[in-house]
Order: C-alpha cells, then structure tokens, then sequence
C-alpha cells in the first residue's frame, strides 16, 4: 500500500524510508522480545491473569493437574505414553498427561490417572510448580518432537532438576533434545530393532 502511494504521489519518497526503517525497528524489538517471551510471561502473569476472561479462567481451573502423589509424569498418552503408564503403574503412582481431549476421555474409562494439558504451554508449568514436587521423572512422549523440547525446556525454566527422557524417531533429532533439557533420548526405531533382535534370539 505504501509503494502504490508513493508511486501514484500521495506520499514523498521520504515517507518510503521512514516506514522501512521503522518497519525493519519492529522486527528487531519483536524479536528480542520473543527470544524473552517466557521470561516475561512467568514474570508478569499474575498481573496478565487479571484480565484474563472469566470463562477461561474458569476452563483453566477444571483442568488443575495435581502432581502431589506422582513419582512418575507421563507426557503424551499415545501407544508409546499408554505403554509407559502400564509398565510403571505396576511400582509407582504415574500421572499421564495428553492435548487430545477425546485421548483423555478414553485413558480415564480405563482406570488410569490422567488429565488434559498442553505441555508446551508456560500456563501450564507454572501452574503444576513442577520446582517443589519431587518427581521421580518426566517421561516426554509427544508425536511432535518440537513439543517435546518445548516441554523440556518450560520444566527446566520453572527449576525441575530431575530425570527427563523423550523418544524420537530420527538420529538428527537427539541433539536437539538433549539441549532443550533431556536427559535421555530414546531412538524408537533403533529401539524396535533392539527389541526385535533380542526376542529372537530367545527362541534360538
């Protein structure tokens, strides 16, 4: 829009340079500040809350996850996730945690300890105070691995110190994972094959 003025001389060329400049200033503050953004969330959010709607404050309160009893956080309640919760369910108390409501539903009629959150969200690791549990570990097991290093990095931001795996399905991706805050990464192909040698070799 401002090109077309200019050309048809509604504006000097002048105002050209002024808005690039100012336009290419923004860029830079947007970045810095999003570079910054947990930061700043988790020290203005009390203040933030306020104007919150009540109707989502009200939805955000439904959905508190209680991490008192935990030994065991299971992020993602997919076949990976739901297996992870059965094996450790067996010695520990485990909660499991999924974005799919209709996942959450279905993992609740069997029994299991498990509520909705977004994992990749500053909201919801502040609210848990992930700091002063002490949490055996945190088993991140997400289908996107950008979620999984979110995940890791928000606990590790808010002062959990403990044990933190992940799965991936790519090489590449470990390294990524283990800067973000994870302790372990779990290749799930290199697993599988592991897992396939190992059962063969019982039966020869």
């Amino acid at each position: 829009m401002v090109v077309i003025a200019v050309s048809q001389g509604w504006l000097s060329k002048e105002w050209l340079v002024v808005l690039a400049v100012l336009i290419a200033i923004s860029f830079i503050i947007s970045s810095a500040i999003n570079k910054r953004s947990d930061q700043l969330y988790s020290r203005f959010q009390s203040v933030l809350e306020r104007f919150q709607h009540a109707s989502l404050s009200a939805s955000a309160e439904n959905q508190r996850v209680d991490l008192t009893q935990t030994d065991f956080l299971i992020c993602g309640m997919g076949r990976v996730g739901s297996g992870a919760y059965e094996q450790l369910c067996k010695s520990n108390r485990v909660t499991g945690l999924d974005f799919d409501m209709d996942v959450v539903k279905s993992q609740q009629k069997k029994g299991r300890n498990v509520y909705y959150a977004d994992i990749s969200s500053s909201d919801f690791w502040a609210q848990v105070k992930i700091n002063k549990h002490t949490l055996k570990g945190i088993i991140l097991c997400a289908s996107n691995v950008d979620t999984n290093k979110s995940a890791a990095k928000l606990a590790r931001k808010r002062g959990y110190s403990g044990y933190i795996c992940t799965t991936s399905f790519y090489k590449d991706e470990e390294n990524e994972l283990l800067a973000s805050g994870v302790d372990t990464v779990f290749n799930i192909y290199a697993e599988a094959g592991v897992g396939l040698a190992l059962q063969t070799q019982k039966y020869l």
